[in-house]
C-alpha cells in the first residue's frame, strides 16, 4: 500500500535508492517499506568496488558501514570519488 503523496506517475519511481545491506530481513524490510512509497531499490549485499566510470544512477545510498569484502566507508570512498 502506497502512502498518499507519494505515487509515481505513469509507473515511473518517484527516486531510486541504494541499498547496500548484508542482512537479508533488514534490506529486505527497507526494501518494502521503501517500495511502497513508489521508491524503486537496488539491493547489494556486499560492498563493491565501483568503477567511476559508471557509478549507480541513485538518489540515495542506504548503506552498512560493516560488511563482508569491503567495508562501507571504502564505498563511500568510491561513491564520493564518482561525484
Amino acid at each position: 500500500m502506497r502512502q498518499p503523496g507519494y505515487e509515481s506517475t505513469g509507473g515511473v519511481p518517484v527516486a531510486t535508492v541504494l541499498v547496500v545491506e548484508d542482512d537479508e530481513a533488514l534490506a529486505a524490510q527497507v526494501t518494502r517499506s521503501l517500495e511502497e512509497l513508489g521508491i524503486e531499490v537496488i539491493r547489494w549485499s556486499v560492498g563493491r568496488k565501483i568503477d567511476p566510470a559508471m557509478p549507480p544512477t541513485v538518489d540515495l545510498v542506504v548503506l552498512d558501514l560493516m560488511l563482508p569484502e569491503r567495508t562501507g566507508f571504502e564505498v563511500l570512498e568510491d561513491l564520493r570519488g564518482c561525484s
